[in-house]
């Protein structure tokens, strides 16, 4: 995976600075738009082809575990360094614009690629409910990362959704994996409660949106294909 980033290729670029979001689970960390051109972060935030408007929205850790035991204590086993490496860390936000969970996403090989912490255990995993409009079609993806590429778009991973709109103007895309069972059955449970849903044409090869970006595609000309 040539987006793929080994954690010592950070430790050239540790905190220097006491750059803090106060009295928010943000506390301590250091986003995009404020990391140098050159941290391996952020080249691979470019390397994606993550639009720029969304660098000031998501953020850095150099060492996971620690930054999780702050924000939620004793979540990792302090004599267990498993999840001490550095991770991209992604805000789930309310309506209200509070953060009530947070995904962190590896940089390379480390697993599992996803870990998300809720820390409001009610709610469920949705990322996107503070920039949706519920007046207008909605699209419902997988990940979060993906959801920067399309208008109106949450993500959301829980296979029983609870939708936070009563409409049926609601499109899920699914990833692009066409014999994972564990998709097909998500599909078949949205198309029993007579949801709209995108089945990839056979021409599309890339597993999901963000590769789709990766590989050349702009963003209208995937919003057209999932349109079609």
């Amino acid at each position: 995976n040539k987006t793929s980033i080994k954690p010592d290729l950070f430790k050239q670029f540790k905190n220097t600075t006491k750059e803090k979001l106060k009295s928010t689970p943000l506390q301590g960390l250091k986003s995009f738009n404020s990391l140098d051109d050159k941290h391996p972060a952020k080249k691979y935030l470019v390397k994606r082809k993550i639009p720029e408007e969304f660098f000031g929205k998501l953020f850095y850790t150099d060492r996971f575990q620690a930054y999780v035991n702050t924000i939620r204590p004793g979540t990792f086993n302090e004599l267990n360094k498993q999840y001490e490496h550095p991770r991209l860390v992604i805000p789930f936000y309310d309506v209200d614009d509070e953060v009530f969970a947070i995904q962190g996403r590896a940089f390379g090989k480390e697993q599992p690629k996803y870990i998300t912490i809720k820390l409001q255990e009610n709610k469920q995993k949705i990322y996107g409910l503070n920039t949706i409009n519920l007046h207008k079609r909605l699209y419902i993806v997988e990940g979060p990362l993906d959801s920067l590429f399309l208008d109106n778009c949450i993500a959301a991973a829980g296979a029983d959704l609870v939708l936070p709109v009563e409409t049926k103007d609601v499109v899920f895309v699914f990833d692009n994996e066409p014999r994972n069972k564990h998709i097909i059955d998500r599909m078949y449970k949205v198309i029993d409660k007579d949801y709209s849903l995108i089945i990839w044409p056979d021409n599309i090869r890339e597993k999901d949106i963000n590769e789709m970006i990766i590989k050349g595609k702009t963003k209208s000309q995937v919003q057209q294909i999932i349109s079609d």
